[in-house]
């Protein structure tokens, strides 16, 4: 079940990547852009406090 809900929750985040890209207005393509770049930096850091070491 958790594969499931996980692959869903990754589908719609994938399509609002989509429909961003889609709509043609720049404002809001950017916008998105730039929430993923932050969110790749600054994810682990917050919610993981610190990026994992093998």
């Amino acid at each position: 079940m958790g594969r499931i809900v996980s692959g869903l929750y990754n589908l719609a985040r994938l399509m609002n990547d989509f429909s961003a890209v889609v709509s043609g207005k720049p404002g809001r393509i950017a916008r998105r852009g730039v929430n993923k770049a932050i969110g790749r930096i600054a994810g682990p850091r917050i919610y993981l406090k610190g990026r994992k070491r093998r």
